[in-house]
This record gives C-alpha cells, sequence and structure tokens, in this order.
C-alpha cells in the first residue's frame, strides 16, 4: 500500500471542492529565459502546456498534499492547437545566435497518454529535433508513464543523448511520500523509471522538496543530504531542491491558513548548498 488511505481521503475532499475553479483557458504559455544549459550558459524556451492535468491529481486518491497545479489546467484541451502553437513560437522565438534548452511541462507527467495523446508526444519531440540551437529538451513524468517500450518510440524521434525527463521525487524516504505528500509511489519506483530512462539513454533529474508538511526544517535538511546520497549514488544527471510553496486549494494551504504550518528559512537553503557542494 503506497498510500496512508485516510490521509488521501481528506487531500481528496479538498481537491473535489476547489476542482469547480478550474482555468480554461487553452492558451500555450511560454517564456525566455537565461539558463545553465549542461555545462555552459545558454537560453531556455519554457512552455506550459494546457493539458487536463495531473492523472494522479484527479484521482480518487486526491493527488499530492502540497500541489495545487492542477487547477490551472483545463477540463477539454485541444492538442492540435497546442502543437500548431507549439511549433510556431519554435520557429518564431528560437534564434541561430544562441543555444537552447526546451522545457515542457505540463502541470502533470508528458509521458502520461491520457494527459498528453503518445501521437503528440511523438510530434512535438520529432519538431524539436529539427533544430540544431537545441541541446537539451527538458520534460517531467511521474515513473509509471515511464516504460521502455515508450522510451524506444521516443528514441526514433529524438536524439536521447539530448533528453532530460525529470522526475518529482521530492523525497528518497516512502514514510514522508506517504504520510506527507501522498506522492502515491516509492523510491523504488523511482529507481526503476531512473534505471529505465538511463538504460535508453536519456538523462534524469530528481527533483526534492525542501520542508514538507509534518516533517521539522531540521528533519527535512537531513533528509534532503539523505536523499542527494542516494540520488547521486544512482547516477542521476541533475538534482533540483524546491523550496515549497504555498498553492491554493491544497491541504498544504489549510495547514498554512490555519498557522499550522511555517514555510522554511533561506538560511536553511544555504546550508544546504554548502553541504551539498562539500
Amino acid at each position: 500500500m503506497k498510500i496512508n488511505k485516510n490521509f488521501a481521503e481528506r487531500i481528496n475532499y479538498i481537491r473535489e471542492a476547489e476542482l469547480p475553479s478550474r482555468a480554461q483557458s487553452r492558451k500555450v504559455v511560454f517564456w525566455e529565459e537565461d539558463t545553465r544549459l549542461l555545462s555552459r550558459q545558454g537560453k531556455a524556451l519554457v512552455f506550459i502546456l494546457p493539458t487536463r492535468g495531473c492523472s494522479w491529481a484527479l484521482s480518487g486518491s486526491g493527488g499530492c498534499s502540497i500541489c495545487g497545479y492542477i487547477y490551472d489546467n483545463p477540463q477539454q484541451p485541444d492538442f492540435t492547437i497546442i502543437l500548431s502553437s507549439f511549433q510556431k513560437i519554435l520557429r518564431n522565438k528560437l534564434n541561430k545566435e544562441f543555444t537552447y534548452s526546451v522545457k515542457i511541462f505540463t502541470s502533470g507527467s508528458f509521458l502520461d497518454n491520457k494527459e498528453v495523446p503518445e501521437e503528440f508526444q511523438l510530434k512535438m519531440l520529432e519538431e524539436l529535433s529539427q533544430y540544431e540551437v537545441i541541446k537539451e529538451v527538458v520534460v517531467e513524468s511521474r515513473p509509471e508513464y515511464i516504460k521502455d517500450s515508450s522510451l524506444k518510440k521516443i528514441s526514433e524521434k529524438i536524439d536521447m543523448s539530448i533528453l532530460e525527463i525529470a522526475i518529482g521525487l521530492e523525497s528518497s524516504n516512502n514514510s514522508i511520500l506517504m504520510n506527507s505528500i501522498n506522492k502515491g509511489f516509492f523510491w523504488e519506483d523511482f529507481e526503476r523509471a531512473a534505471i529505465t530512462i538511463k538504460e535508453n539513454g536519456a538523462r534524469v533529474k530528481a527533483y526534492l522538496l525542501f520542508k514538507p508538511p509534518f516533517v521539522s526544517e531540521y528533519d527535512s535538511i537531513r533528509d534532503i543530504l539523505l536523499s542527494i546520497t542516494k540520488i547521486v549514488s544512482l547516477g542521476i544527471d541533475t538534482i533540483s531542491i524546491n523550496a515549497i510553496s504555498i498553492h491554493r486549494g491544497t491541504f498544504l494551504s489549510q495547514l498554512f491558513e490555519k498557522n499550522e504550518y511555517r514555510t522554511p528559512w533561506l538560511w536553511s537553503l544555504l546550508y544546504l548548498c554548502r553541504e551539498i557542494k562539500e
């Protein structure tokens, strides 16, 4: 059992009450920014696709206790329009004078066929493969959608060495995953997915969450350091530490509004950065 049933029911109760207020915009949101591109400086073209949203958040388990991205997603996306907009933006924004990382975010899982139909996954990645200035492509996915068969199809459309698949691991501690975040998967699932990605020639990024609910600041520092030790031993390419933010319509936002949760100190992040560098 990878969920705490009572915790999941509480999260789902809050989610169901908030879902009617979901956004209805079908516009592809994008922006350009400076970024660290592999080992050098480059540009990033960042896309937020208006998909149906995360399947875990829409499930009866209510999704993660800390995430409210689902409220920004339309209920009936039009992927023909999404693909057309995506192609137009690439043509207009990519500049031959720079090298680019293209980051495709959906507020869920790009590799979930219910959220992004496989046909459009492949078409978008194939489109990106046409541009020499693109040196990195980043997509996000939960572990359950990362399958050898899917990655084999993707490898026919794009050079896998430039593809990085990011997974919101949050913590390597299964108790935190189940009882603080309601993640719906365990460290072992992340490990399997990471190995599958590496075996298919792509890169792996792991997101870690600093200070989830019910975890003290000190214990969260210890958890981040322990998680990084395990992640590094697995040969993960990129680690992103995310200090928690308060999203509306979540279990965490209710704790925060009742003064039962405090966001982490900036000094703690500084300490983490110094410890990790060592």
